[in-house]
């Protein structure tokens, strides 16, 4: 029976973190161990409290080590990779949590050593207690004309939604700095890595609730109109010329008009 390492990254989400927590010990598998990497300026004692006795759970307190949010979430998965004995990482964010299924049917679909498998989380709304869509995979970017004539950036949905080759992720880490790039966050780093290597493994079920909060990261970067948006998104430009596609000669559409409105923007 493999070992699932779940990573719980938490960063002033104490409102949600208990059940991000219960959903991983709670699941239908029993080999498993999680670790809660917390970065949070107040932590709350009183959950750490109430799981001290049991084994598979180990707290990694820590303290913010980079200005922007992005960073720190790196940060707090790489910082639990130490400690990690299992052959495959389940990422999931503090405010998100799993279905009681899902370690055991994400290893049902484990059949040729996959490196990166993604679900489909459903979006949960905190405010309105609803579930309200599942995210799907935008069959336009699977499209070999839209990846040769915009970019072929891999069809990702969340970190929560990731289950990653333990040894892949290490390796991530070590031969790439994903601390440079300051507002790319762990799945867009993460998936066009292995996608770069080999191929990522899309489950066809939803198996993760993502949170939809007021302290959402995605929220900051998702509006076409704002300056961050496009900061990140010739960011990740940068990261797949530097990183992935080194010498790919005609870099998208996409490429020349981020790099057009980034001129008239300053960091």
């Amino acid at each position: 029976m493999m070992k699932a390492t779940v990573i719980i990254n938490t960063n002033n989400q104490n409102a949600f973190l208990k059940r991000a927590v219960h959903s991983a010990i709670n699941q239908k598998y029993s080999n498993y161990e999680v670790i809660i990497s917390n970065l949070s300026k107040k932590k709350d004692i009183k959950i750490e409290k109430e799981f001290k006795n049991n084994k598979k759970i180990k707290f990694l307190n820590l303290n913010e080590k980079f200005l922007h949010p992005t960073q720190n979430q790196l940060y707090a998965i790489k910082e639990a990779l130490k400690y990690s004995n299992g052959q495959y990482i389940f990422l999931l964010d503090g405010d998100d949590y799993f279905k009681k299924n899902k370690i055991n049917k994400v290893f049902s679909h484990i059949k040729n050593k996959e490196k990166l498998l993604i679900d489909k989380p459903i979006v949960f709304d905190e405010l309105s207690k609803k579930f309200l869509k599942k995210m799907e995979i935008k069959s336009i970017k699977q499209n070999v004309l839209y990846k040769t004539l915009v970019n072929d950036w891999p069809s990702i949905t969340c970190t929560s939604g990731f289950t990653v080759e333990n040894k892949i992720i290490k390796k991530f880490f070590k031969e790439i700095n994903p601390f440079k790039y300051k507002h790319l966050a762990v799945d867009i780093q993460l998936a066009a890595f292995i996608n770069s290597k080999f191929n990522i493994k899309y489950l066809d079920e939803d198996l993760t609730y993502k949170s939809q909060n007021k302290k959402n990261l995605d929220k900051t970067y998702s509006n076409l109109l704002s300056k961050k948006f496009w900061i990140r998104r010739n960011e990740q430009h940068n990261f797949f010329i530097n990183e992935i596609k080194k010498n790919k000669l005609f870099k998208g559409f996409d490429f020349y008009i981020v790099k057009f409105i980034k001129f008239f923007i300053k960091n």
